[in-house]
């Protein structure tokens, strides 16, 4: 069937925006530590930017940790989507 050789499973991988812990040069881990200002900003731009290019997405994952859960967040906010619990 030509409609499934067509569909295509695209994969994006993001790493959050810059949070407090990278702005100190310091390696964060699992201590849930928020993105900054310039974090946020990170995260909205590329969320504006692949809005552009791909409109929607099918599922969205994150970790649990604040500063990937408010990255998603804004990137979503683009799409007029939300991320998924």
């Amino acid at each position: 069937d030509q409609a499934k050789k067509n569909h295509r499973l695209r994969v994006h991988l993001v790493r959050h925006g810059e949070s407090a812990a990278n702005q100190l040069g310091l390696y964060a881990g699992q201590d849930d530590v928020p993105l900054t200002e310039e974090g946020q900003q990170q995260a909205k731009l590329l969320g504006s930017s692949m809005s552009m290019k791909w409109p929607s997405f099918w599922r969205q994952y994150s970790s649990d940790l604040i500063r990937a859960t408010n990255t998603a967040a804004y990137i979503l906010l683009q799409h007029h989507q939300e991320l998924q619990e």
